[in-house]
């Protein structure tokens, strides 16, 4: 187990969920919908990173890398469209520009997902004992480095 980043991701995890409920109460406010948004996004990769934390064999942890990119690959783009509708004061942008924005992290979502047929996010992934943590080793790929930028 990572006890080093298992109780900060943890915490992440816990308190996006909680303010996204909190927040749940506003949601017809696009600004409130667009932070509750990034809120899930952000508690789905923190839970998924806990769970990574908590594996203790390679696919567990493969496993759980793969679902935080349910929610790690959106966080930018919807971090962008809350500032964008918080700029605009509140009024909801429909922008044909933000479902191509969405494009990017849906294709690294499948690539995740699909990574052991082309090796695009991930080249290899191994286990290592960090005084006495067992974490994972990531070589990572071509298109990483491209939906990084």
């Amino acid at each position: 187990m990572s006890s080093y980043y298992l109780i900060p991701t943890a915490i992440a995890a816990l308190v996006s969920m909680v303010l996204a409920g909190y927040v749940w109460r506003y949601r017809q406010n696009a600004i409130a919908g667009q932070f509750i948004r990034m809120l899930i996004a952000l508690a789905v990769w923190s839970t998924a990173a806990s769970f990574e934390n908590l594996a203790y064999d390679l696919d567990g942890k493969i496993f759980w890398a793969k679902a935080a990119y349910l929610g790690l690959p959106f966080l930018p783009v919807l971090w962008l469209f809350f500032i964008l509708d918080y700029r605009a004061s509140g009024s909801r942008r429909s922008n044909p520009l933000r479902r191509l924005l969405l494009v990017v992290p849906a294709l690294s979502l499948i690539l995740a997902w699909t990574n052991d047929y082309h090796h695009l996010i991930w080249t290899d992934m191994s286990l290592a004992t960090v005084k006495g943590s067992r974490i994972t080793i990531y070589e990572f790929g071509p298109y990483f480095w491209i939906s990084v930028a």
